[in-house]
């Protein structure tokens, strides 16, 4: 799986520590490696258009919730049906 499957896993899961280590910022000065340097896409969608702030509000995980706001997930994704994540 990439990044963007393993946030969207890590959410469905509720697993707040990769999560949030799939979503923290490399460190000013760290050196980067060759291919590591690819932000996870916090607006990742499955095959039905839910994001990971999707998932995150139908289980109503607020740690999670907070940590995807903070990551600047985008709240009016629609998924296949027309709904946002603030519609759920």
């Amino acid at each position: 799986m990439g990044k963007d499957q393993d946030l969207l896993h890590a959410v469905k899961t509720e697993d707040l520590l990769t999560a949030q280590r799939l979503l923290q910022r490399p460190r000013p000065g760290k050196t980067k490696l060759l291919g590591t340097a690819k932000r996870v896409n916090v607006n990742f969608q499955d095959t039905d258009g839910l994001s990971p702030l999707h998932h995150a509000a139908l289980s109503g995980n607020k740690e999670l919730i907070s940590l995807l706001l903070e990551a600047q997930a985008t709240v009016d994704i629609k998924d296949q049906n027309g709904d946002s994540s603030t519609a759920l």
